[in-house]
């Protein structure tokens, strides 16, 4: 009976959603506009316990409602969200959940000096799905981790960024941020850091900079010894204002200090990401970074990680986008002799209305994790349809 509910209310939305098409550029109230929206899918999953044998598969529905909103005039920008949703097993009721979170971002922009300030807070539990919202870079730094930092947790996360113009050659860029995880599982370790990152660039052309960059940061767990130190240099290359390549790449050496007993480690330090239009309707991403971190999984552990990944966007007409990406990602532990590496693989086709105020999708996703301790070890296969509404 459950399952049926599920699906019955599952395909109601659906066709009320393909039925609806509204507007899609907001709710316009003098320089403000909001954007209500709702996300709704069901989605079959082969390993709903991530178990490395003796699998059980289930099929879910997610739904999440929420609204975005935006103020702009010349010199200031206002940009901020807020969602919550649900999900619920048709068979495995005990993994059902609820999630929500917020977002705030600020920007002044002066002739020659930029200042941006971002604040978020979100449950979630699972992947971080709202994570590439509100994460510096765009990118979800959990869309392929241990399956125990997939548990239910908090985030809260705060940075700010200064940039200035120094000369028509000189750019100088002081930055900052500040983020708490924290686990419901007593089991596993909370962490706390807080990072400061100095970068001066040098344009040796009107679209491309040399830059030097130095980051600081402290790190500290529950039921630790002490808190970590890290820092690092990088030097490397970046376009300024280009259309067709966007790239910025850096490379140079990293210092961990556990600040527990256990020794120092130094290690290549490396961060670099891409977009390339390829033509007008077809784009590829591509981005690669390292660092030293403590984990969750123990208290005074460390681990050196390794995150690689490329996408492909094809805009097949003005109503059907094609996307496929992947992510590599390799953990070693600094004080056990534990591996895991993991790789994910996305397919997507997205069908929006005319006016894109819906957006209904198919989606295909595989993970793989390989570990030297044999149960951390599984295999996940999802298939989901859904439908994004936003007016």
């Amino acid at each position: 009976m459950r399952g049926t509910v599920l699906h019955a209310g599952i395909a109601t939305v659906l066709l009320a959603g393909m039925a609806w098409a509204g507007p899609g550029d907001g709710i316009k109230a003098g320089p403000v506009v909001l954007h209500p929206f709702a996300d709704v899918s069901v989605t079959h999953d082969s390993n709903v316990f991530q178990a490395p044998r003796d699998r059980e598969a289930d099929v879910y529905a997610q739904g999440a409602a929420g609204l975005r909103f935006l103020y702009s005039s010349l010199r200031f920008s206002l940009i901020g969200s807020g969602h919550a949703g649900a999900r619920r097993y048709m068979d495995e009721s005990d993994l059902d959940f609820d999630f929500a979170g917020q977002s705030l971002g600020a920007a002044v922009n002066g002739e020659r000096t930029a200042l941006t300030l971002s604040q978020s807070y979100r449950r979630v539990e699972d992947i971080d799905l709202y994570g590439s919202e509100f994460a510096v870079g765009g990118i979800s730094q959990d869309s392929i981790l241990d399956v125990a930092s997939r548990r239910e947790r908090d985030i809260l996360q705060a940075s700010l960024a200064l940039d200035r113009r120094l000369t028509d050659k000189l750019d100088l860029t002081l930055g900052g941020r500040y983020e708490t995880v924290e686990y419901n599982d007593g089991a596993l370790q909370d962490l706390r850091s807080a990072f400061g990152l100095v970068e001066g660039a040098f344009r040796m052309t009107p679209k491309t900079a040399l830059f030097l960059a130095g980051t600081y940061g402290q790190m500290d767990g529950k039921n630790e010894d002490g808190t970590a130190i890290g820092y690092a240099g990088r030097l490397g290359l970046k376009t300024i204002g280009t259309d067709k390549l966007v790239f910025r790449a850096g490379v140079g050496a990293q210092v961990f200090d556990p600040q527990d007993g256990g020794e120092d480690r130094t290690a290549l330090s490396f961060d670099g990401s891409a977009t390339w239009a390829a033509t007008e309707k077809v784009f590829v991403q591509a981005g690669a970074r390292n660092g030293l971190s403590k984990s969750i999984l123990a208290a005074n552990e460390g681990v050196e990680y390794s995150v690689y990944r490329l996408g492909l966007l094809a805009r097949a007409s003005d109503m059907v986008t094609l996307s496929l990406s992947g992510a590599y990602r390799l953990d070693e532990y600094l004080d056990s002799d534990r591996e895991d590496a993991g790789i994910g693989v996305r397919a997507r086709v997205d069908f929006a209305s005319a006016s894109d105020a819906l957006r209904a999708y198919w989606e295909t996703s595989y993970e793989n994790v390989d570990s030297n301790e044999d149960e951390r070890d599984y295999r996940k296969l999802r298939i989901t349809l859904g439908m994004n509404l936003k007016y």
